[in-house]
């Protein structure tokens, strides 16, 4: 699926929700829903990157293909559970003291944890940020296989050419070009 038509929902509104919202988004991936236990802070989140906001968690769409959960370490498995049943979505969580077990309801899930503290005041540039993945190796082989910059169709190609074809303008050219140039994933639990 094509970054633009991949449906992402936020589960959640605070700093960490709203710094990877925007990153995402910065790297072609729209969010698409926007929920918190505050529903006023949920439809803020949403007016700032164009999303909808909604205020139960059974709102998602089934059209969602990864739902985010940003929230408080002790509301993860309350709003985990709460989650409509959906085999083909994925559900992660960005704790880095809460285990991929807390999600055992969902098929497709993993832990996406990024190793900063975040304040809604203080811009981040995402690309220097470690992050540590947990996941079935599967899921972190394929990972491995797009986040690299040679993952981009315009990778290899004169940069003056890229920047032609975008008309000029730097913000049309595809965010996976700035990617790091290699990444290596390994598996904490099987050693892949």
């Amino acid at each position: 699926r094509s970054k633009s038509s991949m449906r992402i929902a936020m589960l959640g509104a605070g700093n960490v929700a709203t710094h990877l919202s925007k990153a995402l988004i910065h790297a072609g991936y729209p969010i698409a829903q926007v929920w918190s236990r505050d529903s006023r802070n949920a439809i803020d989140l949403a007016l700032q990157i164009g999303a909808n906001s909604i205020t139960d968690i059974k709102d998602i769409s089934d059209t969602i293909d990864i739902v985010i959960l940003a929230v408080a370490d002790d509301a993860i498995a309350k709003v985990a559970n709460e989650l409509p049943g959906n085999s083909n979505r994925i559900v992660l969580h960005t704790s880095g003291s809460t285990t991929i077990d807390i999600l055992k309801l969902h098929q497709r899930c993993g832990v996406f944890y990024p190793i900063q503290t975040f304040s809604k005041t203080i811009n981040l540039d995402f690309s220097l940020i470690p992050i540590c993945i947990e996941a079935s190796d599967d899921d972190a082989k394929e990972l491995a296989n797009k986040l690299p910059s040679s993952s981009s169709n315009d990778y290899g190609r004169p940069f003056g050419e890229i920047f032609k074809d975008v008309g000029y303008d730097f913000y049309k050219i595809d965010p996976m070009l700035f990617s790091p140039a290699q990444v290596a994933v390994s598996s904490l639990t099987t050693g892949h």
